[in-house]
């Protein structure tokens, strides 16, 4: 079968296990469940911090945060690829249909490769050029870099607990070394 005009996604939904039924009716059955343990560690997140361990805690919340909205931002970014790898295959349908016709007819494996590339790449310059496309990517770029930012403060911090120099303290280093 065809799954979302993706002919491989057949392959997949079909796989069965005891007593799972297939993928698909799983990844539906647990995503209620899913998204109600995610608003509830997103709650726990926006506690207040406190005692001596406030300053932890709080770096800790951010690190998650930042995670949450990575993963949040992939998410969106990854849905509007399959909208593109969606959009190939149609395009690939209607380049297969074209050539149907004798003499246009298709004869190499290297022909019909030639072909689906064509047809992806005709799918993501629509998509890449479009407004949406440079929305979701901003958004996931600054999503990115906000827990890059969480996870180099998290390292520094715990550097820094062993004694050893923390990327601030070398960057600092070598920003008067090269004034001297």
């Amino acid at each position: 079968g065809v799954v979302g005009g993706n002919p491989f996604g057949g392959m997949v939904e079909g796989m069965q296990g005891p007593g799972l039924g297939n993928i698909a009716q799983w990844g539906e059955a647990a995503a209620p469940w899913l998204h109600g343990l995610r608003a509830q560690a997103e709650a726990l997140l926006s506690l207040p911090a406190f005692g001596f361990t406030r300053e932890h805690q709080e770096r800790w919340q951010a690190l998650q945060l930042a995670r949450q909205e990575y993963q949040q931002q992939s998410d969106i970014f990854n849905a509007l690829m399959l909208k593109c790898m969606q959009r190939a295959f149609e395009v690939f349908e209607d380049k297969l249909i074209a050539h149907e016709e004798p003499g246009r007819q298709i004869t190499s494996a290297r022909a019909l490769f030639d072909l689906w590339i064509d047809s992806a790449e005709q799918a993501y310059a629509a998509i890449a050029l479009s407004a949406e496309f440079r929305k979701v990517q901003g958004a996931l770029t600054n999503a990115q870099m906000r827990l890059r930012a969480a996870i180099q403060l998290e390292v520094e911090h715990m550097t820094g607990l062993f004694g050893m120099p923390t990327r601030t303290e070398i960057d600092s280093a070598h920003r008067k070394i090269a004034e001297l």
